[in-house]
C-alpha cells in the first residue's frame, strides 16, 4: 500500500490492494475452470472406451441394416481410437502401479536400513570385500541387547592379550569415516597375512610379537555408543583409539589416518 504525504494530511491509496485482489480472483478462476476441464477431460477418456463399445454393440444389433458405408467407417474409427485410449490407459496404470511398487520397496530398504545398527567389527571377506558386521545381527532382526552383546566382545578383544585393537567412532554421514574405512580393511588383510606367515614359519606363540598379533577393528556409531565416545572425549569424526595387545590404551587421534600414519601408530601401540 502507498501513502502519499500532502500539506491537508496523509492519503492511502488502494488501487494496489484492489489491483492485487482483482488478479488473485482472476487467478482462482482460472485454476477453477481449468481443473473443471481436466476432470471432464478424464472422464471423456476414461467412458471412452466403453462408449466406443457401446456404439459399435448398437449399430450391429439395432442399426446395422440401415448404417452406410460411412457411418460404418465412422463406427470402425471410434472403436479403433477407444482401443488406442484402453491401452493407453492400461500402460499407465501399470505404470503408476509400478512406481508406487518401487517407492514402497525404497521405504522399506530405508526403514530396514535405519534399524540396521551402523556399529560392528570391520572385516574383511572371503573375496576381498571389506564389511562392518555385527554378530547379534541375524536375518535382518536384531537381539535384544544386542549393545551389550557387542560391548562385551570388545572388552574381551582389549582384555584378552591376544590381540591388538582400535576402535574406530564414526558418525552417519560422515564422508572422512567411509575414507578410513578402506584404510582400516587394508590393515587388517596386511595382519592377516602376516599372522599367516608367523604360523607357516612354525613361529610359537612366545615369537608372535606385537607386530605379528591379529588385529581387530571395532567401529562404533556415535549416536549409537554416545557414552563411549563421551568415556574417549570423542568431539571429531573420524576418531581412533589404539590399544596394545595387553589392553593397555595407547594412543586417541582425531582425524582421518592414511596407511603409512596407520602402520606407524600400530607398531609404536
Amino acid at each position: 500500500v502507498g501513502l502519499l504525504v500532502r500539506d491537508s494530511g496523509v492519503v492511502s491509496f488502494a488501487m494496489p490492494l484492489a489491483a492485487d485482489s482483482l488478479s488473485s480472483v482472476r487467478l482462482r478462476m482460472a485454476d477453477f475452470i481449468w481443473f473443471g476441464a481436466d476432470m471432464l477431460r478424464k472422464a471423456v477418456m476414461r467412458s471412452l472406451p466403453a462408449a466406443a463399445v457401446a456404439v459399435t454393440l448398437w449399430a450391429l444389433v439395432v442399426k446395422r441394416r440401415q448404417m452406410t458405408r460411412g457411418y460404418w467407417a465412422m463406427v470402425l474409427a471410434l472403436l479403433c481410437v477407444g482401443s488406442v485410449v484402453w491401452a493407453s490407459q492400461v500402460r499407465e496404470s501399470a505404470r503408476a502401479a509400478e512406481v508406487q511398487a518401487r517407492r514402497a520397496r525404497r521405504r522399506a530398504a530405508a526403514e530396514v536400513a535405519a534399524r540396521r545398527p551402523r556399529s560392528g567389527e570391520a572385516t574383511n571377506t572371503a573375496d576381498g570385500q571389506g564389511v562392518v558386521l555385527l554378530d547379534p545381527h541375524q536375518d535382518g532382526a536384531l537381539q535384544e541387547g544386542w549393545k551389550q552383546k557387542f560391548v562385551d566382545g570388545m572388552k574381551e578383544a582389549i582384555q584378552g592379550g591376544k590381540d591388538q585393537v582400535i576402535l574406530l567412532f564414526s558418525r552417519q554421514g560422515c564422508s572422512w569415516c567411509a575414507r578410513q574405512m578402506p584404510v582400516l580393511y587394508r590393515a587388517i588383510k596386511n595382519r592377516t597375512d602376516t599372522v599367516g606367515s608367523a604360523v607357516a614359519g612354525s613361529r610359537g606363540a612366545a615369537d608372535v610379537g606385537r607386530g605379528n598379533a591379529p588385529l581387530r577393528v571395532f567401529v562404533l556409531d556415535a549416536g549409537e555408543f554416545p557414552d563411549l565416545a563421551q568415556q574417549f572425549s570423542v568431539r571429531s569424526f573420524p576418531t581412533s583409539v589404539y590399544f596394545d595387545p595387553s589392553g593397555g590404551l595407547r594412543f586417541v587421534i582425531a582425524g582421518y589416518v592414511d596407511d603409512g600414519q596407520l602402520q606407524a601408530l600400530l607398531r609404536e601401540a
